[in-house]
């Protein structure tokens, strides 16, 4: 990258680059609440400068070199900084909104309490960014490299981060309503308490994330990978609110924990959940026809009227479990222990109950 070094004096007082190197190293670039709305200042050398609280609206910021800068409270609305090296830069509380940032280079940088509404971050390359509280409603971040994020109570209400990679970041009290994840990569992140109601998460990847406590309401999670996902006392109803719940269509719940996670009329047909953990869960009226639950424990589980049609529930533990009305046709429940469960009113025609453990369970008549 070649970034222009000559002398450019674009406001009062105001020398945005020096002519040698070494005598901008000594003096680097101060201008703090200048005004360079509109100013062309692409490809510029401008590492370390002081623009804190600088007017830069609809600057054209392109490819410049801003690492280490302080732009603090700069405003910074409608700018163009697509390309440009934003490397450790301060952007705390600055002003980004309709900012157009894509492809820049965000390694480490800092914008806590940054507004960046309805802002244009695609492919950015952000590991380590720093984006706690700020406001990214309407974003675009697609396929950008968010891997170690931190987004603790930011907002990305409908944001579009399709592809996006997010493993390991940190998204806390995170608003992610109505925001488009497919195919987004959040292995190992911790999403807890995390608002996700109506979220697309198709195809995404949370392997060994853990999403404790949060809102899934009405969310999408077809095909997604949830091996190993923590999910307990999460909510993945949504019925009563947005008249659907949650779908887990085909989604891979190998191992998952989902402890008193609220399930009501969620889609999980021909999931794979073996070893999934559904203690205490809510499952009334879910879908799990043709799901793979072999070894799940689903004891105290409230499966009431859940349509479990050739599901596989072989050694299932499923003590004390509520299944009153629940339709197990043509299920496979070989050695599943269903020890103290109410089966009252459930369908049970071509069931597979070889082997199954049935002491003070309450059967159909």
């Amino acid at each position: 990258m070649l970034w222009l070094r000559q002398p450019a004096v674009v406001a009062a007082g105001c020398a945005i680059a020096s002519e040698f190197a070494a005598a901008w190293l000594d003096d680097p670039t101060r201008c703090p609440g200048g005004d360079l709305a509109g100013v062309d200042l692409s490809h510029r050398y401008l590492r370390d400068a002081d623009l804190s609280g600088a007017d830069l609206t609809n600057a054209d910021l392109r490819s410049a070199d801003l690492r280490f800068a302080n732009l603090e409270r700069a405003r910074l609305s409608g700018a163009r900084l697509d390309g440009a090296s934003l490397f450790r830069t301060n952007l705390r509380g600055a002003d980004l909104r309709q900012a157009v940032m894509d492809g820049a280079d965000m390694n480490g940088a800092i914008l806590q309490d940054a507004d960046a509404y309805g802002a244009s971050l695609n492919d950015v390359r952000g590991p380590f960014l720093e984006l706690q509280r700020a406001r990214l409603t309407g974003a675009a971040l697609r396929r950008a490299d968010l891997r170690h994020a931190l987004l603790a109570e930011a907002n990305l209400a409908g944001a579009d981060l399709r592809d996006a990679k997010l493993a390991q970041a940190l998204l806390v009290r995170t608003d992610l309503r109505d925001a488009h994840l497919a195919g987004a990569d959040l292995t190992i992140a911790t999403v807890v308490e995390a608002t996700l109601a109506k979220a697309n998460l198709d195809g995404a990847r949370l392997y060994s994330a853990d999403v404790r406590g949060s809102d899934l309401s009405a969310a999408t999670l077809a095909r997604a990978n949830l091996r190993f996902v923590r999910l307990d006392t999460s909510n993945l109803s949504g019925f009563a609110q947005y008249g659907r719940s949650a779908s887990l269509v085909d989604a891979d719940l190998l191992a998952a924990t989902l402890d008193g996670a609220d399930l009501a009329y969620a889609d999980l047909h021909d999931a794979e959940m073996y070893g999934a953990g559904l203690r205490g869960a809510m499952l009334r009226h879910a879908r799990l026809d043709g799901a793979n639950l072999t070894f799940a424990d689903l004891s105290r589980a409230d499966l009431g009227f859940a349509k479990l049609t050739g599901a596989d529930l072989s050694r299932a533990v499923l003590t004390d479990a509520r299944l009153a009305g629940a339709d197990l046709s043509h299920a496979i429940l070989r050695e599943a222990d269903l020890s103290g469960a109410d089966l009252t009113g459930a369908r049970l025609d071509g069931a597979d109950l070889t082997g199954a453990v049935l002491v003070g369970t309450s059967l159909p008549a």
